[in-house]
């Protein structure tokens, strides 16, 4: 906001943007990236995790190198490693490691399988 100057006031031309609610709110560690309503929210001292969607990454607390992209994206996921990246991808697993899931629900019923890869659609 700008003022008319006949007040004397110097009111600034914009104002900060308040974080988006249950993005990454209280984390505690250095590195990580939240975009979206419970995205990354539980993260407490994983490093180098981006979570980016409504609830991608949500459970992630402790793991590192995990990257969620896309709605429920990793959102039971507690482990680290996992790279998921589509709407739903990986969304149920919890404690498989080092697993690459790209697509619509990609690798959506994998729970604790460890080194996999799926590309496309259901894979």
């Amino acid at each position: 906001m700008s003022c008319c100057g006949s007040c004397g006031d110097s009111a600034p031309d914009t104002l900060p943007v308040p974080p988006e609610p249950g993005a990454l709110v209280g984390f505690t560690t250095a590195d990580n990236t939240g975009l979206g309503v419970g995205a990354g929210d539980s993260i407490t001292t994983g490093v180098r995790d981006t979570a980016i969607g409504v609830n991608a990454a949500t459970a992630v607390t402790t793991e590192n190198d995990v990257t969620a992209v896309g709605n429920n994206a990793l959102a039971a996921n507690t482990a680290s490693g996992n790279t998921a990246v589509g709407s739903g991808a990986l969304d149920v697993n919890t404690t498989g490691v080092r697993n690459t899931a790209v697509g619509l629900d990609a690798l959506g019923a994998n729970l604790v399988a460890a080194d996999n890869t799926a590309v496309g659609s259901s894979a």
